[in-house]
C-alpha cells in the first residue's frame, strides 16, 4: 500500500493552522508516547545522582511499571482483571507499545489495512 506525500504537508503549521497543530498533539506525539516514555526513563538514569527529583522521578516511574507488571501478570498470565490501577497503567503501556510497533511497522513498509480479531 503506498502512502499519499502530500498528506505529509498537512503537517505544517504555516500552511494548515491549527488543524495542523492539532495533527501533531493528537496524533504524531501520540505515536510516539512510548519513545518518550522510554526516554524518560533512560536519561533519568545516569541523572539518580545529582538531586532527589531525579530519585523522586524514577521512583515514581519504578512504581507506575510495577503497576503495569502487577496487570499485565494478572491480565494476560493469570488471565484475571487486573485491580483498577493496575489494569490502567497495564493497558497503557500496552498502548504505548502498540503504538511503537506500529510506527515501527509502518516506516519498514507494512501496513495493515483491514483490522481483524483474533479468533475470528
Amino acid at each position: 500500500m503506498t502512502h499519499d506525500r502530500s498528506l505529509l504537508s498537512l503537517l505544517k503549521p504555516w500552511g494548515y493552522g491549527m488543524f495542523s497543530i492539532q495533527l501533531w498533539s493528537h496524533k504524531v506525539l501520540r505515536w510516539l508516547s512510548g519513545l518518550f516514555l522510554l526516554s524518560i526513563f533512560a536519561f533519568n538514569i545516569p541523572l539518580l545522582g545529582q538531586g532527589t527529583v531525579y530519585i523522586i522521578t524514577m521512583a515514581g516511574q519504578g512504581a507506575f511499571y510495577l503497576l503495569a507488571f502487577w496487570g499485565f501478570i494478572s491480565e494476560a498470565v493469570l488471565n484475571r482483571r487486573a485491580p483498577k490501577l493496575p489494569h490502567i497503567a497495564y493497558y497503557f503501556c500496552l498502548s504505548c507499545y502498540a503504538m511503537l510497533k506500529g510506527v515501527y511497522n509502518g516506516l519498514r513498509g507494512r501496513t495493515i489495512v483491514t483490522w481483524q480479531p483474533r479468533g475470528m
